[in-house]
């Protein structure tokens, strides 16, 4: 006789974790990122001779791999129409804002706080994306990933970026 717990695992979808997307709605969202990947290549490479396969011109490569990205994508969304279980995911709402906060701090901090600075407050705004968030570490891990990158770009690989407020 087998035991079954009357709770489910931890990441199993209990209370609190959010609920898996159906086969078809991942298969089929995935199919449209590539279709549209391929088609937004396919407009960037339109301007570029392709050349032939034994001469190739500076646009043969990405009109091929955008073209490819294109039939790989139809085939998802065919692939996600014909499996089904379209239950659409529920959206974590806050590492979403979180991190796109942190990047867009990133890129409006950068030039003119310096890299420490801002890749301190990335860290800070990015670590608000995990729950619970602890704000005992959140400081001390920031300050740590700001000081190496202050040193392995500004110092080490010496990259014109401003690594203090100018």
């Amino acid at each position: 006789m087998t035991n079954v717990p009357d709770e489910p695992p931890a990441g199993a979808g209990g209370d609190g974790d959010l609920p898996e997307a159906g086969e078809g709605a991942v298969e089929a969202a995935s199919g449209a990122l590539f279709a549209t990947l391929g088609l937004v290549g396919i407009f960037i490479a339109r301007g570029y001779a392709p050349g032939t396969a034994f001469n190739m011109g500076p646009g043969y490569v990405p009109q091929v791999v955008a073209w490819a990205l294109l039939v790989l994508g139809g085939l998802g969304i065919a692939r996600g129409l014909l499996v089904g279980g379209w239950r659409l995911p529920r959206v974590a709402l806050r590492p979403l804002l979180c991190i796109t906060c942190a990047i867009l701090i990133f890129a409006a901090t950068i030039d003119r706080l310096g890299l420490f600075a801002a890749a301190f407050a990335t860290a800070l705004v990015g670590s608000a994306a995990q729950s619970p968030m602890s704000w005992r570490r959140a400081p001390l891990i920031a300050l740590a990933l700001s000081g190496f990158c202050a040193l392995l770009f500004g110092y080490v690989l010496k990259l014109p970026i401003p690594v203090w407020p100018r």
